[in-house]
């Protein structure tokens, strides 16, 4: 069965209207946010899915969403690239290439002809042979912590983004990242409560150590305080 995104994803690609793409591009635009905000506690079950949209609205040939581990940006979700490379789930160190430098810096890179700079070309995510002359990579942040990034790169028409792709990309990253963020708090929760040792019952308390260690401590219930004798039938 097709979801809304899907279904609205094949109507983009079938409308020629320029007019009639933009609404639905913005229809898919809400229906993304709702998709990931509906399903907070598995959204990451949807990320293919959103990037496989995402490089049908910008036109590009690859897309690739990396969340931070540690000192390292790991493939979350992919489109378009090599096989090999999202087999082996290729690590990228903080600082190293396009992606690691955003992330190190929380600062998107916007260009038109990377394969005019030799370090980021040979440094991106699918190796020495990764052919882009356009990319665009912003970060997955919030309060200024940055969660991971997303690359979009390889234009399908023309030889670079536009700005509204950059516009349009930057909103998602900006929602995706306040998403992921609640995600890992809602993990982190849940985690801390199946940690919690339940109290004693209230009836029940351990008397004093046994003799034998390898015998457990005996319990003692506690009996109710019996109510006093009227005084018709009390001892004198």
């Amino acid at each position: 069965m097709q979801t809304k995104l899907k279904i609205l994803t094949e109507k983009y690609k079938a409308t020629q209207d320029k007019n009639q793409k933009d609404m639905i591009r913005y229809q898919i635009e809400g229906e993304i946010f709702t998709v990931l905000s509906s399903t907070i506690d598995k959204y990451n079950e949807h990320l293919d899915e959103i990037v496989s949209t995402v490089s049908t609205l910008m036109e590009a040939e690859r897309v690739s969403l990396l969340i931070r581990k540690g000192n390292f940006l790991e493939i979350a979700a992919s489109h378009g690239l090599p096989e090999s490379v999202v087999q082996r789930k290729s690590l990228i160190r903080i600082g190293t290439g396009i992606a690691g430098k955003v992330a190190a810096t929380g600062e998107p890179i916007f260009t038109g002809d990377l394969t005019k700079d030799e370090e980021l070309k040979q440094s991106s995510i699918g190796g020495p042979g990764f052919k882009s002359n356009a990319f665009i990579c912003l970060p997955l942040k919030v309060n200024n912590e940055v969660l991971g990034v997303i690359n979009v790169s390889n234009p399908l028409k023309g030889t670079s983004f536009k700005k509204s792709d950059f516009n349009f990309l930057q909103k998602l990253a900006s929602k995706i990242a306040i998403l992921l963020h609640k995600s890992m708090k809602f993990e982190s929760l849940r985690n801390g409560a199946s940690s919690v040792i339940p109290s004693p019952l209230p009836e029940q308390a351990p008397t004093s150590a046994p003799a034998d260690k390898n015998q457990p401590p005996k319990v003692e219930t506690r009996k109710p305080t019996p109510p006093p004798l009227p005084p018709q039938i009390r001892k004198k």
